[in-house]
């Protein structure tokens, strides 16, 4: 199945559209803490004019569209889950002077990102947080890192929204955090996926159409669980952190080779204890 399919076949609030002026009107009633409502039957036209409409409605992210269904997801981000997406960035862009590369990568945050195939428009999405190396040229305009947060009970469809990421970018992403709170915000998941055939290739070696196809492949490479323990004081140290370190290997946040003291980025378990401390703080 497509992630097209997967993304829009998602079960939440659904609204049937009829004209961008009623949509508005129907967004505005949705009960507050609603985390996606899907749009159907939404054509790209309706949708670049909702798009231009939301300048005024940024409470509102773009999470994905798909002209091939129809269907527009729309995502509303709660408090904690921004807590915990500026964290990670917040992490990467210390990491990023700390490297003495603050001119030579920078933020996008959740800015659109358009998939087009001669001219037509056939998906769109933003993440929450994202870094891109500069320059950022007309071939190269996407981020090395994306950052997405999520819900569990949605794991399927931010899962293949990942797939998304690395196809629309032809695997110019170069890797995507999923971070994924429960809805008792004692319990995070940070996943990292990157394509399965990144990284240095054997000298020598000689590419088949077997091995190429599997550079398209995203594969979860890490995972990070983070859980508040039972009956204790909500303090930093009552979080059990399993599966830590994560690592964001320098080469692919950069996009170049470490010199001298540079290194990759690391996310220990003080760091994820913090993180998980601070959303739950937010109740």
């Amino acid at each position: 199945m497509s992630y097209h399919k997967i993304i829009s076949d998602i079960d939440v609030i659904t609204i049937e559209y009829a004209g961008s002026d009623r949509l508005w009107q129907q967004l505005g009633d949705i009960f507050m803490g609603t985390p996606l409502a899907r749009i159907q039957g939404i054509s790209p036209d309706g949708f670049r004019e909702w798009n231009e409409q939301r300048e005024t409605h940024r409470m509102w992210r773009l999470f994905f569209y798909s002209a091939e269904t129809k269907t527009l997801i729309i995502k509303f981000p709660s408090e904690s889950h921004e807590i915990l997406h500026h964290r990670i960035y917040g992490k990467l862009s210390f990491c990023l002077i700390n490297n003495g590369l603050q001119r030579q990568a920078r933020g996008m945050g959740a800015t659109t990102h358009f998939m087009r195939q001669n001219g037509r428009l056939i998906a769109a999405g933003e993440g929450d947080s994202s870094l891109v190396v500069v320059p950022v040229s007309r071939k190269n305009r996407f981020p090395s890192v994306v950052v997405e947060t999520g819900w569990p009970q949605f794991m399927p469809a931010v899962r293949a929204k990942v797939h998304w990421w690395f196809d629309v970018s032809q695997g110019a992403v170069r890797i995507v955090l999923l971070a994924i709170l429960s809805d008792n915000l004692r319990n995070i998941t940070v996943e990292k996926w990157k394509l399965s055939g990144q990284g240095n290739p054997r000298p020598g070696a000689t590419t088949t159409r077997a091995s190429s196809a599997s550079l398209t492949i995203p594969v979860l490479q890490e995972t990070v669980v983070i859980t508040r323990a039972a009956k204790r004081k909500n303090t930093p140290a009552a979080y059990q952190v399993t599966g830590a370190p994560l690592r964001l290997e320098f080469e692919d946040v950069f996009l170049q080779t470490p010199v001298a003291s540079q290194t990759s980025i690391v996310l220990d378990d003080e760091f994820f204890q913090l993180c998980d401390w601070m959303v739950s703080d937010a109740e």
